[in-house]
């Protein structure tokens, strides 16, 4: 299960986090993420209509080429919740063992949020599939390179990744969430399209760490 997730991770590189996604926009903001090539979309669990964003995306005809995950997990009811939903991968911003049980128990991959590497390593020896860097502007890529000599990762770098910075961070980690910087409420689907396009341009020129 976590093999195959990580191979598909380090495939696509960027996940598309959608915080604040409501069910109306929905499908509409998926196929303009699809056009553009990203079909890893994360939406977080701590603003309203969440769970409803993601069925909606579960059961839209867009739903065989998207891969849905919801992030800010942080009860294992949000587990079941999420799953049910239509996730196919759950993110927390912290590391939480009970709750990373309960994923693992539904067989579906979770990726924890961690910064020490006693974090890290708890993570990984519990099954994680990944491990969120978050917030990755308080590591850096220095202080990622330095985990990297003591930890394989794989990691996703979350939080305060940029246009500026998007390629330095696909250097040191197999893939980048990036929130805001796509799409946040009330982003004009043009605005999104053509981020997505320039987001999409970074990261093919990004070297993998």
């Amino acid at each position: 299960m976590n093999a195959s997730f990580v191979v598909e991770l380090r495939k696509r590189r960027v996940v598309a986090i959608l915080r604040g996604l409501g069910p109306r926009e929905a499908e509409a903001v998926a196929e303009v993420l699809l056009d553009a090539g990203f079909d890893w979309l994360e939406v977080p669990l701590n603003r309203p209509g969440a769970l409803e964003a993601l069925a909606c995306l579960s059961r839209s005809p867009l739903a065989a080429q998207l891969r849905l995950g919801a992030g800010t997990v942080c009860t294992t009811e949000q587990v079941q919740q999420a799953v049910e939903a239509g996730a196919r991968y759950l993110l927390s911003p912290n590391l939480n063992l009970g709750v990373l049980a309960e994923a693992r128990r539904l067989g579906v991959p979770f990726v924890p949020g961690v910064m020490t590497p006693s974090e890290c390593f708890a993570a990984l020896e519990a099954g994680a599939a990944a491990l969120k860097l978050f917030p990755f502007r308080a590591l850096g890529a220095a202080g990622v390179r330095d985990l990297q000599a003591v930890l394989p990762g794989p990691f996703l770098g979350v939080g305060g990744v940029s246009t500026e910075n998007l390629r330095e961070v696909l250097g040191v980690c197999e893939a980048a969430g990036l929130g805001s910087l796509f799409w946040a409420p009330g982003t004009p689907l043009e605005v999104l399209r053509t981020r997505a396009a320039e987001i999409s341009a970074i990261a093919a020129q990004a070297a993998p760490p």
